[in-house]
């Protein structure tokens, strides 16, 4: 089916689009807000108050409202009769947001003026239905976000020159922690000792590089070429595979015994 788009800020789930002459969001606010913190301060007996502990992001649940018409389909062909081209409409919709069996998630892409921005998340064709005529009907989206926030549709790719024993900044666009990152060093070297100098937090590895290390922090695997290594890496300050900060974070590269090469360092900026 080829959709016709009837707004330019909108969101579309696995390529169907949720503005067309079939239906239309009528406000995607609850997308702006963020996550809220999960964890518990730690409560000691009678002391008064509570000792913070650290807390990390909790996924979060939207509900987008949104209006559904007879007269029209997704293509913007015009149905003979409205009122089933409203059942026709809606069993449409359902089966765009039906959650298959093989899978567990769906991509939820938000396009915007700012830029776009996308996430993984997980519908219900449950749409609490009332009627607004016989020809249009409401409903609302609920829409799961696990990882409770949104990140850029393409890539930010930053290369940086190292040799044994390198100290530099680099700047992370978008407004939450960056943990899902591919930190590519190529080139032989004795170890690695990586540090985020900004949040005191480590990666290293601390045996001998034969071709270069290719660490990807979502997965938690690191090769050295077609050899997996992942049981080598170590953390500090950290249970994660050094997180990026938005904004400037400056990173220590040890490499003892390596000569200079370009790594890379790939991400999608994170919008909370």
């Amino acid at each position: 089916m080829t959709y016709l788009v009837t707004a330019t800020e909108y969101i579309a789930i696995d390529g169907v689009p949720l503005s067309t002459p079939a239906w239309v969001t009528t406000d995607l606010t609850e997308l702006l807000d963020g996550p809220e913190n999960r964890g518990s301060n730690l409560i000691i007996p009678r002391r008064p108050g509570a000792v913070f502990r650290a807390k990390v992001r909790d996924s979060k649940t939207v509900n987008i409202p949104i209006v559904i018409f007879g007269d029209r389909d997704p293509e913007n062909n015009v149905h003979a009769d409205p009122r089933q081209g409203l059942v026709d409409n809606i069993n449409a919709l359902k089966k765009a947001l039906f959650l298959p069996s093989y899978t567990s998630a769906r991509t939820l892409t938000y396009y915007r003026a700012s830029g776009n921005v996308e996430t993984s998340c997980q519908t219900t064709p449950k749409l609490d239905i009332t009627p607004i005529g016989p020809t249009s009907a409401r409903g609302v989206l609920t829409i799961e976000i696990p990882s409770g926030v949104l990140r850029s549709t393409t890539n930010t790719v930053i290369n940086q020159w190292v040799d044994d024993d390198t100290t530099f900044s680099i700047g992370v666009p978008g407004a939450g922690e960056v943990i899902g990152i591919t930190y590519n060093i190529p080139g032989a070297a004795n170890s690695l000792t990586f540090t985020n100098n900004t949040t005191q937090q480590s990666l290293s590895f601390a045996a001998p590089i034969t071709t270069g290390l290719v660490i990807n922090t979502v997965q938690y695997t690191a090769f050295d070429g077609a050899t997996n290594v992942s049981g080598g890496i170590q953390t500090g300050n950290t249970p994660f595979w050094l997180p990026l900060l938005p904004g400037t974070n400056e990173l220590r590269v040890q490499r003892p015994g390596g000569a200079s090469v370009a790594m890379s360092i790939t991400f999608k900026a994170v919008w909370l």
